[in-house]
């Protein structure tokens, strides 16, 4: 994350869905099983809250379609 955001203003972090395993995030079109884990998921979170220069977080590819436990 400090290489990413080295010498610039700000950043957006864009969150793939897809990324999550399957166990926790059905609602994809393309799976990924292995995928991140909770764990890995909120250390994620945790670094980016505490960065000063995240401006936005984007979270994609979530497909409502394909979710069928709401």
């Amino acid at each position: 994350l400090q290489i990413v955001t080295k010498n610039v203003p700000g950043f957006a972090f864009s969150f793939d869905v897809d990324s999550i395993d399957p166990m926790i995030a059905p609602a994809v079109g393309t799976r990924s099983p292995g995928g991140l884990l909770e764990e890995e998921i909120l250390k994620i979170c945790r670094a980016l809250a505490n960065h000063p220069s995240l401006l936005s977080i984007d979270v994609v590819e979530y497909n409502r379609e394909l979710d069928d436990k709401d």
